[in-house]
């Protein structure tokens, strides 16, 4: 007879270490730092809210109305022409519009080369102008109106009888299209106007008021042209003032008939003399020969004559 197998089953053993859940420990000075600092943050934010709010409601007190506006300075340029343009750019209160865009709109006029603008609280603008000031009275090509132009060849005003007193020698040469886009070739006409102006009135005598108009459009060849008589002067490039008084002398002798004095000059055509009243034209850049033409040339040889001389000079 068959054995019965008998199966015992025996019971896994449990693992008696149970793994517990861990639970990270809370820093809680940590914590507390961070609160801290979260804290003053917050407050300074607040603060910051609460002054810009505040800084907003002062500045827009009625106490800081603009009410008075100083303009020292000017001259070409009316204090109500400078007050007009404040008001039209102030935004808001004193306190609240920009000083630097005032200055910016005040320095876009013409006559005004530099504007500073300074608060006086609570409701007053001091404005003090520089204003450019005029050098040389400019004829532009195709124009028949002078107007004033300064030492950096910005084109300013008309003449203005009231303020300016002295008429200087209109100048010619210049081209307003030049004066725009060649800014070099016009600071070189500006500096040969300087260079003649003191020429001309750095002696004992100024010889600027006998001078109607200075033409600097070759800056080689420069000439001018008497009130007197309406005689055109050539005076080269150089000496200009010694080559005036030469100039002046001759005419001069010419006109009262000094023959003791115009023996000391080389006449390209004697024949000028017997009609000195005549004159339109002298040349004096060669340093022994004078150059003289009359209001219409007399013969081919004058004109002749006179080419050569300015060939030679």
């Amino acid at each position: 007879m068959a054995e019965k197998i008998k199966q015992v089953v025996v019971p896994r053993k449990r693992n008696s270490r149970t793994k517990k859940l861990e639970i990270p420990k809370i820093d809680w000075e940590k914590l507390r730092t961070y609160g801290r600092i979260t804290m003053r943050i917050s407050m300074a934010i607040g603060c910051l809210v609460a002054i810009v709010f505040l800084y907003n409601q002062v500045v827009s007190l009625p106490a800081f109305q603009l009410r008075d506006i100083q303009v020292r300075g000017n001259l070409r340029i009316s204090s109500a022409e400078i007050e007009k343009a404040i008001k039209q750019n102030l935004s808001g209160t004193l306190m609240t519009t920009s000083l630097k865009s005032l200055q910016e709109q005040l320095n876009s006029f013409v006559w005004i080369k530099r504007a500073q603008v300074t608060r006086i609280l609570p409701d007053t603008l001091r404005i003090r102008i520089e204003e450019r000031k005029p050098l040389a009275l400019v004829r532009f090509e195709g124009e028949q109106a002078p107007v004033w132009v300064d030492d950096e060849g910005v084109t300013l005003g008309e003449y203005d009888s009231t303020l300016d007193k002295e008429l200087p020698p209109l100048v010619v040469g210049f081209n307003r299209e030049s004066v725009k886009t060649d800014k070099q070739e016009n600071f070189e006409r500006i500096e040969m106007y300087k260079q003649l102006m003191n020429a001309f009135d750095g002696g004992p005598k100024k010889y600027s008021p006998l001078i109607e108009e200075i033409d600097i459009s070759n800056l080689k060849d420069i000439r001018i042209l008497l009130s007197e008589g309406s005689v055109e002067v050539d005076l080269g490039d150089r000496d200009f003032r010694a080559r005036l008084m030469r100039a002046l002398d001759v005419l001069n002798s010419l006109r009262h008939r000094d023959i003791a004095k115009l023996k000391g000059y080389k006449f390209l055509d004697p024949q000028i003399l017997e009609q000195p009243e005549q004159i339109r034209f002298i040349s004096v850049v060669h340093p022994t020969q004078i150059a003289i033409k009359p209001a219409r040339a007399q013969n081919k040889t004058s004109s002749e004559n006179l080419s050569a001389a300015q060939k030679e000079r």
